[in-house]
């Protein structure tokens, strides 16, 4: 009892100082391993792997190879036409988000990265919240339950939002410096180089962010062309413009341009331009060819416009914040040196 007691008085002591050095971060699995008899059998790390698994398995089997349903086919005989519904190989990009988180998965469970503060605090629960409204979304989708699956997808969008928001806001230098476990300086050391930080804590979520958008501006369309309005072209139009206020936005606004985000807009926005030359006959029926051309107008000047000025707004943001120092010889040094003394 005693020693419980004396644990207990160790971890308040440890939450104490932490407030009084105005401090917010919790205490990590390791901590209350080491303070305390409690073993943590579920972290956020396990979480993390089993969510990002759970839908991969849920995409491939349910959504791709179509297992629990009537259609035989592959996904693409499951989409919903829609204005905005881009080709079915620019789909291709889940593959891509699917192994960079698979990368980030790997990472945060491998040590000494796994109990670093960056994915405890900043990250959180937010990834398994997204994977599991992931799920619900495939599921939802596959089933026909489309406006369900848009609800599940602008979940996912909200998630993802809160996640990035989180990391872009976080101050590594704080966190690292107020580590808290007295037996394990590695979680101290492990400072990810600037590659693998944006690769696995940036890339992926930026990546996931900015095409769960355009897929929930689609389902929002899908779910008009289901229902046949007759203004149709009209949110498909403002969907656009919506889509390129965002990326412009993230490309614009941070002090830090959030490059990826746009990107992926622009890839979407490439697919409704594919879908739509030539136009099918199918949207021909219903609605007049320049209301379709408009549409493709549209869909074309934000696929070039945001890709141009993503390109010359990394070129602007590298010269302006980063410089390369010229290498001196050691004559130059010695030189110096001399002039100095």
């Amino acid at each position: 009892m005693r020693t419980n007691n004396k644990r207990q008085d160790e971890v308040e002591d440890l939450h104490m100082s932490l407030r009084s050095a105005g401090l917010s971060r919790s205490l990590t699995r390791a901590d209350v391993q080491i303070l305390s008899d409690i073993q943590c059998f579920v972290t956020k790390n396990a979480l993390n792997m089993i969510s990002l698994l759970a839908s991969v398995i849920v995409a491939f089997t349910i959504g791709w190879m179509g297992w629990g349903r009537d259609v035989k086919g592959s996904f693409n005989e499951l989409h919903h036409e829609s204005f905005i519904t881009p080709v079915f190989w620019t789909y291709s990009l889940w593959i891509i988000i699917y192994l960079l988180e698979i990368i980030f998965v790997v990472i945060q469970v491998i040590e000494p990265y796994k109990d670093l503060p960056v994915i405890q605090d900043g990250i959180g629960w937010y990834f398994f919240l997204v994977h599991c409204s992931q799920i619900a979304w495939v599921v939802s989708y596959v089933f026909d339950a489309l406006i369900v699956a848009t609800i599940f997808m602008l979940l996912c969008v909200i998630f993802l939002f809160l996640l990035c928001i989180n990391i872009y806001f976080f101050d590594f230098a704080t966190a690292e410096g107020a580590s808290i476990q007295p037996d394990t300086h590695n979680a101290q050391k492990a400072v990810l180089s600037p590659v693998i930080e944006f690769v696995t804590l940036r890339l992926p979520f930026h990546l996931h962010f900015g095409w769960a958008v355009f897929t929930l501006f689609v389902n929002i369309n899908q779910i008009a062309g289901d229902s046949d309005l007759s203004w149709q072209p009209s949110m498909a139009i403002a969907s656009l413009i919506f889509l390129w206020i965002i990326g412009m936005i993230y490309l614009f606004y941070p002090r830090h341009p959030i490059f990826t985000i746009p990107l992926a807009i622009a890839w979407g926005a490439m697919g409704i331009w594919c879908k739509l030359t030539p136009i099918p006959d199918s949207l021909v029926q219903n609605f007049t060819v320049s209301e379709v051309k408009r549409i493709r107008g549209g869909a074309i000047a934000i696929c070039l416009e945001l890709l141009i000025l993503s390109i010359l707004r990394f070129i602007f943001h590298i010269a302006s914040h980063y410089h390369v120092e010229p290498v001196k010889t050691e004559e130059e040094s010695d030189r110096r040196s001399s002039w100095n003394a």
